[in-house]
């Protein structure tokens, strides 16, 4: 443009995309921008999604509407534009539906052009004007060329903001979902709550199809809680250092990351019935002592793990390590105390000849180590089967209904000579026999209780 008020109209025009920092508000200043020049035309800005390879539409103006969630990279004119990257018109009658098939036209339109959007020969996105009366003269899509030139590094500088953002932003994000997932790893204490915890938000923070997780059981590696379907990999499977990529990185303490073409990834994908298109294997180590193995997969073609992704699996592998030391250890604080307490009991029964003294003790001590509302015992003596004691019960009346019913219940449990387990759930009764069940339906319906655990003892 040589003339002062051209010179003036760019200058506002490249001031006003200084204004903005993002690409969305900067094309929007480019479509109404052209739109002055081009009243009654529509006007469309799109920017290139290099991951999807699609045209994103970023600002219209004018009648024409276009699917927002992307046109693919080679569709009509667009297409067109990125294989000539130069300036294309097209005359209406000169095109097919299929050519403008992303436009939703609903008036008769004289043609199509596009300008490309390039940055030093990289081609950024596309101009795409819908003129429904005369094309743009030449002189008119001269200034639209130096008004795309100028937005061309305005779009530039808004992709590099936009993109340092979002990773400062990811960073933020992943951050607390590390700090959030340590604290609900190191709240859960209860190894079977504590394994389907671990799995179950790795998934969900890496966005995996599988997450298996592996636990040192003996000289191997064994398989005890899994999040999602794995045709190669099942709870209860081993795997020893040379096995498999589990044992590898068990055996070396590294962590790995594969994808598609790994010979290892290829050899795992030999067992499934589907191929997993990326892996990632994290040792779990606490005192240099190893623990277990985090593996997780993706059989979706379309995602890859990135090496961000297997950073965030490094750092979860050490919380989830710390959380399973912590519950190992609440695991063998209780095994000691359930020793003690049968030593406890043991010296109890050994100390003295009182035969009462000696069932109290054996109904009542036990509940130190092992929660339950009550236990009793009940000695066969001539031939009958009565009940001699009853956890919190000092005196025992065995008139009391309650008791008279447990009596009952222990005497035809004794003739069944094998332990009996009934649990109640809801309405549910886990036994197979319908008169075991209308039995264990009333004392519970009587008592309040949920589980009965009998075992008979013979000499």
């Amino acid at each position: 443009m040589n003339d002062p008020a051209g010179a003036s109209l760019l200058e506002r025009f490249s001031i006003s995309l200084l204004g903005e920092l993002e690409s969305g508000p900067r094309a929007r200043i480019l479509s109404l921008g052209i739109s002055d020049l081009l009243p009654g035309s529509s006007i469309l800005v799109y920017l290139l999604d290099n991951k999807k390879l699609a045209w994103m539409l970023k600002a219209a103006v004018g009648e024409v509407s276009v699917d927002r969630r992307g046109i693919p990279f080679d569709s009509g004119g667009l297409g067109a534009v990125a294989t000539e990257r130069t300036i294309l018109q097209f005359s209406a009658e000169d095109l097919s539906r299929e050519d403008f098939a992303h436009l939703d036209i609903r008036q008769s339109f004289s043609s199509l052009t596009y300008i490309p959007v390039l940055l030093q020969e990289e081609l950024l996105g596309c101009v795409e004007i819908v003129s429904f009366s005369e094309p743009p003269t030449e002189a008119v899509l001269e200034t639209v060329v130096e008004m795309t030139d100028s937005a061309a590094v305005a779009f530039g500088a808004a992709l590099i903001y936009e993109l340092e953002r979002n990773a400062g932003l990811s960073s933020v994000l992943r951050l607390t979902q590390l700090y959030d997932i340590e604290k609900v790893f190191n709240a859960t204490l209860e190894m079977q709550e504590l394994l389907p915890v671990i799995c179950s938000k790795v998934q969900d923070l890496v966005g995996a199809t599988v997450v298996n997780l592996w636990m040192v059981d003996q000289d191997d590696l064994m398989l005890i809680q899994q999040a999602g379907e794995d045709s190669a990999a099942g709870v209860g499977d081993r795997q020893v250092a040379g096995g498999g990529i589990v044992g590898d990185v068990g055996e070396n303490g590294e962590t790995v990351l594969l994808q598609g073409d790994d010979d290892a990834l290829q050899q795992r994908n030999l067992r499934s019935t589907a191929a997993a298109s990326s892996l990632m294997a994290a040792p779990l180590v606490k005192d240099e002592n190893l623990t277990g193995v985090l593996e997780v997969v993706s059989y979706d073609p379309e995602f890859l793990f990135s090496d961000d992704d297997l950073f965030t699996l490094t750092q979860v592998a050490e919380s989830a390590a710390q959380a399973l030391h912590n519950s190992s250890l609440l695991q063998a604080e209780r095994k000691i105390e359930i020793l003690q307490t049968l030593v406890s009991v043991s010296q109890e029964i050994t100390s003295t000849l009182n035969l009462q003294r000696v069932l109290q003790a054996i109904v009542n001590q036990p509940q130190l180590v092992i929660p339950y509302e009550r236990a009793a015992i009940a000695l066969e003596q001539r031939n009958r089967v009565t009940v001699q004691a009853i956890s919190g019960v000092t005196k025992l009346d065995l008139s009391n209904p309650e008791v008279a019913s447990l009596n009952g219940l222990l005497s035809w449990v004794a003739g069944l000579e094998t332990e009996v387990y009934v649990t109640q759930h809801e309405e549910e009764i886990s036994d197979t026999r319908p008169e075991t069940r209308e039995k264990f339906r009333r004392y519970f319906e009587t008592t309040g209780l949920a589980q009965f655990l009998c075992h008979p003892s013979w000499r």
